[in-house]
């Protein structure tokens, strides 16, 4: 797009940015050549504006008639111009007969174009960040009623596992599944009492409870993280009177998921023996 196709469209680009405006029988010839024209531009300003106000630059106040000689914009699409760049903050109106135009100071418009640009990557930071940490807290389901049998087979085909709240019973029932993983960390619910552990097992209480509360009851949450990629939750659900599993989706969670996890697995303390372990579910 070259200059002449510019007028009125703030869209435009520079094919040639204008180091020259001109238009009847003056001119204007800017200090910075061609680079100032495509400046303005960038700044927000159209073909007609960016005249408009280079020329009221060089002048300490103007007349639209003499402002449309000056700059070369057509008097019939002066007048719309000026009041956009008075909107834009580039442009003081004087009252008067006729009226009187003065562009504001380069500074002063350097400056309000400056606190601008802040405030709105102060806005879009902020915004971003919300984004993000929404982001970062959604657990989207994969899988909603994986079920025990989906569980199962994560486990038996597992490097490592994590899991969390567990009471024995429940753990009890994925024994043998865990027995053809790999390393299995457990931190069971607080008073619980599980057997010693197994070669690939290690075994911790947690310093603190976790419950899920559904329809005012409560029971242990536990969850399985598997291989640092998959999420199982487990919840008792007391109309059915059995636990329900269900897959997440927790890739942007995993980080803050497993460090939840060593905190609870270092903050605990070690499992004691015992062959009556208690009736949690």
């Amino acid at each position: 797009m070259t200059w002449d196709d510019m007028a009125g469209d703030p869209r435009a680009t520079f094919a040639h940015p204008p180091g020259e405006c001109s238009r009847g029988s003056a001119a204007i010839t800017t200090t910075m050549g061609d680079d100032i024209g495509t400046l303005l531009h960038r700044a927000g300003l159209t073909r007609y504006e960016i005249q408009a106000y280079l020329a009221l630059t060089r002048r300490t106040v103007e007349s639209a008639a003499r402002l449309s000689e000056e700059s070369g914009v057509p008097r019939t699409k002066l007048y719309g111009v000026l009041a956009s760049l008075q909107g834009k903050g580039w442009v003081t109106i004087l009252s008067g007969q006729p009226l009187l135009y003065r562009a504001v100071p380069p500074d002063g418009v350097v400056e309000r174009l400056r606190q601008g640009h802040e405030s709105l990557l102060a806005e879009l930071q902020a915004g971003l960040a919300d984004e993000a940490v929404t982001g970062m807290h959604e657990i989207v389901v994969l899988n909603r009623g994986a079920g025990i049998e989906g569980l199962r087979g994560a486990l038996r085909k597992a490097d490592q596992v994590c899991l969390s709240m567990l009471t024995w019973s429940f753990y009890e029932q994925l024994r043998e599944d865990l027995a053809a993983a790999g390393r299995v960390k457990a931190v069971f619910f607080p008073g619980e009492a599980p057997p010693r552990p197994r070669p690939n097992e290690e075994f911790r209480i947690a310093p603190v409870r976790v419950v899920h509360v559904v329809d005012g009851e409560k029971s242990p949450a536990m969850q399985a993280i598997v291989d640092d990629s998959r999420l199982f939750t487990i919840v008792w659900n007391p109309f059915s009177k059995r636990h329900e599993v269900d897959e997440m989706f927790f890739s942007e969670c995993v980080g803050c998921l497993k460090q939840a996890f060593e905190l609870s697995w270092d903050g605990g303390r070690s499992a004691p023996s015992s062959s009556m372990p208690s009736a949690q579910r």
